[in-house]
């Protein structure tokens, strides 16, 4: 079995090449892949190679873009994005694309901690759901309006993208305080939780208090801790979500 450096992906066949890996407990996190030893080059941290047929492979994206690209084993790889409006372009098969080519690296720990920040985003977009139609649903309209509630008139598709943000930076910050509160039974029902967690810092007639949590209090606490958050329907059309929170104290 080969083994490739975390660092400078220079490979090794041999693991008697490598230099004992040191002070692993300040290197490693719990539940990290053990290393094979150490690069004799640079010193980063190497692993076994993994085959091609089991590459982990996370695409990182933003707005459409891809920002990296972390793989278990070295892999290159070719990004095609469609676009126009480019000058820089090259033509394929009729077609006006960009291409892009890299080599990217093993990184086990990066590839871990990504996995993990994808399970969080699905967790907290999951949230979310429950957490604006609870928002639609108990806001209401002023005098002038012709709706009491305004579900009755938007749906979460109206919400401005800038408020929808604020909404998930809000449910970011209370999951990373409360998750470990939660017992697994309630953490499979993630759009509940977005529905109490709204309810509950808005003061409504329920919420995490009510009896149907297993640690209500120290979560209406969290939520207490991060004041309201309020939504309103603007002249435009659209709605708009306002919210007390900025950080949790410690």
């Amino acid at each position: 079995m080969s083994h490739i450096c975390d660092s400078c992906a220079t490979i090794y066949q041999n693991i008697d090449d490598l230099n004992p890996a040191e002070n692993l407990n300040m290197r490693l996190e719990p539940g990290s892949i053990v290393p094979s030893g150490e690069c004799p080059k640079c010193g980063a941290l190497c692993y076994p190679e993994t085959s091609i047929e089991n590459q982990t492979i996370i695409v990182e994206m933003n707005s459409g873009i891809v920002e990296d690209v972390y793989t278990s084993g070295p892999l290159e790889y070719i990004i095609i994005d469609k676009d126009t409006d480019c000058d820089d372009i090259k033509t394929f098969e009729g077609e006006e694309i960009i291409m892009e080519r890299y080599t990217s690296t093993i990184n086990a720990n990066r590839i871990r901690n990504a996995i993990k920040t994808l399970e969080s985003h699905y967790e907290s977009e999951e949230i979310l759901k429950g957490y604006l139609v609870a928002m639609l649903w108990s806001e209401t309209g002023s005098e002038n309006d012709d709706y009491e509630h305004l579900d009755e008139k938007f749906n979460v598709d109206d919400i401005d993208k800038d408020s929808v943000r604020v909404a998930l930076n809000d449910i970011i910050a209370f999951m990373d305080k409360a998750r470990d509160i939660f017992t697994e039974a309630e953490l499979s029902d993630l759009e509940q939780i977005g529905h109490d967690l709204l309810l509950t810092r808005n003061h409504h007639g329920a919420g995490f208090w009510d009896g149907d949590y297993t640690n209500g209090e120290p979560l209406t606490k969290l939520c207490e801790e991060m004041g309201e958050s309020k939504a309103y329907a603007g002249d435009d059309g659209i709605v708009y979500i306002e919210s007390q929170f900025t950080e949790f104290k410690n």
